[in-house]
Formats: structure tokens, sequence, C-alpha cells
């Protein structure tokens, strides 16, 4: 693996993996699907979904002999839902449109033990992605079965033993919701859909210690936020275009828990007042200073998460004109903040991660939004009062 042939080494461990099977296994069956598990992780993230099927069903197998503990089950269990969600991510991108790159070339992964077969899922193969997700019912099976084990793991790894891993297995549990969400044919499911994921999220992460679980509340409230922004988006259009009447009042609500949820996230970017190594001379007042984004995808992910904050303040509705202007001046200082952060923490231009389209949005939004402040009175705010 160091001389940068994984593929090969990958192949070499499956080998070695089933010699051992096939030796009878006599000790240490619970070392053996663990690495088991492990290898189809790798097979997964190169995108050969047969390959890492064929290592789990080789694990189940060996299981079925006893001596396995809870907590290795616990853990193929993830490994078949973090397939499955696998091929949703893969199918919704082959079917939105999305481009995604063909799976890494290597051999393929064989064991020969009997009673593989029946564990394996149908529409696996190692040269196509996303394989038997063709439309929103063929995806729906797929999350079925990411759903049933996700739950068994969760059952065994639970939030007071295993707070970590109970979090990580909740969010792919979101995950298959969002695949499934941005399938459905219809508004009312995608917004049903939303909602699962944010009663999974919310209490959870409310209960997580920040000092203890830090990457993980960041993790989750960003992605509380970003369902909360969905729904009250699919809203939004759906009583501008006068197919569902829906109050003010919950238009709101969902504006504010995605406001609330970003805002937490953002939060955990904020060094403790009394930390000596957040102060700087030079950083100009009121100016948030967060820290931990000196690496350029984290601060992507601070900045895109302050820009949809700016973007759901500056569209929530409200009854009169001068909640309106109150919303709008808070969107106003929110983009002034972000252009400001960009001037002091510049993006690399020769780096994968930038932010110059949403970057040339602020900069329009700071000089459109206080001419729009100025002709409130004049503009129609739309059926939803968003406008």
């Amino acid at each position: 693996q160091h001389s940068g042939e994984a593929a090969q080494a990958a192949g070499l461990c499956q080998l070695t993996l089933d010699r051992q099977a096939r030796g009878g296994l006599p000790a240490g069956r619970d070392e053996w699907v663990k690495n088991a598990i492990q290898l189809s992780g790798f097979f997964l993230s190169s995108g050969r979904s047969l390959s890492a099927a064929r290592c789990l069903a080789a694990a189940e197998e060996v299981s079925s002999g006893g001596e396995v503990t809870s907590d290795s089950r616990a853990h193929l269990h993830w490994g078949w839902a973090k397939l499955h969600l696998c091929r949703l991510s893969d199918g919704r991108d082959a079917i939105t449109g999305n481009q995604s790159s063909p799976p890494d070339p290597g051999p393929e992964a064989h064991f020969k033990m009997a009673g593989i077969q029946q564990h394996l899922p149908p529409h696996l193969s190692d040269t196509v992605r996303g394989c038997g997700v063709r439309d929103y019912d063929s995806a729906l099976a797929v999350a079925k079965r990411a759903i049933s084990h996700v739950t068994k793991v969760r059952g065994v790894l639970t939030l007071d033993e295993a707070a970590s891993d109970n979090v990580a297995a909740a969010q792919d549990l979101s995950r298959v919701f969002a695949h499934l969400a941005a399938l459905a044919p219809l508004d009312d499911d995608k917004t049903k859909l939303h909602k699962r994921r944010i009663d999974l999220l919310e209490p959870l992460v409310e209960q997580l210690n920040i000092a203890a679980f830090d990457w993980l509340c960041k993790e989750t409230w960003v992605e509380v936020a970003e369902a909360y922004r969905d729904m009250f988006d699919i809203k939004v259009t759906q009583v501008e275009a006068g197919l569902k009447k829906v109050t003010q009042e919950k238009l709101v609500a969902l504006a504010d828990g995605s406001i609330k949820a970003y805002k937490r996230f953002l939060g955990l970017f904020e060094a403790p007042a009394n930390d000596p190594d957040a102060k700087h001379e030079t950083w100009p007042k009121g100016l948030p200073n967060p820290q931990g984004i000196k690496e350029m995808r984290f601060r992507r992910w601070y900045l895109v998460a302050r820009f949809s904050l700016a973007r759901v303040i500056s569209r929530k509705p409200s009854a009169d004109l001068l909640g309106r202007k109150a919303y709008l001046t808070q969107a106003i200082d929110e983009y002034k903040t972000i252009v400001a952060l960009c001037e002091r923490l510049p993006f690399d231009k020769a780096g994968k991660e930038r932010f110059d389209d949403e970057l040339e949005i602020c900069k329009e939004m700071v000089v459109l939004l206080p001419t729009k402040i100025a002709r409130l009175h004049t503009l129609n705010p739309g059926k939803s009062g968003t406008g």
C-alpha cells in the first residue's frame, strides 16, 4: 500500500482472508469479521460495490458460526448500511445528471466459501456506480435496506455507551432521507422526509457535550439547518404557486429553525472570551474571528453556512413592512460580514476550494438590498410574504 498500489494491496488482503476462511477459522472469527468489514470500506470508497458486498457477505457467513461480538455485528450492519447509502448517493447523481467518476479499477473480490450468494443484494457492480437505483421507487427499496441496518446499529451502539457511533449512524440515516427527498416526485413527500431528518437529529445534538463532541455537533447542526431550510424553500414555492395554503406562522417557524441551527453551528467556531490564542490586535472590532478554519475546506464550510443563513434571513416573512425591513437589514449585515471575512481570510486562488460565486452574490446583495428596503412599500410581498 505504501508503494501506491492500494488496489493490489486490497486484493492481496482479500485473498488472505479467503484462505483463512477456507482453513476453518478455529479461532479468531471476530478479528476476521472486523478485517472483512474494513476491507469492504476500502472497496466502497473506490466505487466497487460488488467487491464491498462480497466482503460483507463473507463476514455474514463467518459470523454465523458464532464467537463474534455484538460490537462487530453492529459494525457489520453498518457496513451494509453504508453500502446502500453509497448506492443511493451514486444513483441520485446519475438520475439528476451529476457526473460521478467511474469506480477505481482493480480485481474483483471473490470468496470460495458456500453461502455467500444468499447475502448479496441484486444489481451490484464493480464497474458502474449506483447500480439498482433508477428512479424513486428503486431508491426507496434500497433506502429501506439501509434504514433497517442503521436501526440495528443504533440499537447496539447506544447514545449512552457509544455516543460518537450512535450520532454518526444517525447522520447516515439522515442522509438516506436526504437522498430520497431529492428524488421524491411530490413536494409533500420531500417535506416529510426533511422533517424526519430534523426529528432525528435536532433532539440528538441538543444532548451532546460540545467540549467532547465538537466536530459531531458542527456536522449535525449544519445538517439540521439545511433540512429546515429545504422545508422552508419547498413550502414557500408551494404557497407562491398557489398549490398549498401554509400559514405565515408555519413559514416563520421553519425559517427560525434554520436560523437557530445555522447560528448554533457558527457559534461553535467562536473562541471563548478568555482564550488568549484567539486575541488578534489588528482584527476589526465587531467582525467574527472564527477559529479552526485555516484549512480551505473548513473555511468554505463556515462561509457557506454563513451565506445560507443570510439567504434565509432575507426571505423570512413578516406581517408588516417594519418586520421585513428588519430582516433585510440583518441579511445585509450578514452579507457584509462575509465580504469582510473573505478580505481578511482570502482563499488560495490556485486551490481546489473556492468561494468566488458566493462572494460575488454577497457583494451584489450588499448593493441591492438597501434599494429593496427603500422600495418595500411599493413591492408585492407575494402570497408567502417573503418577497
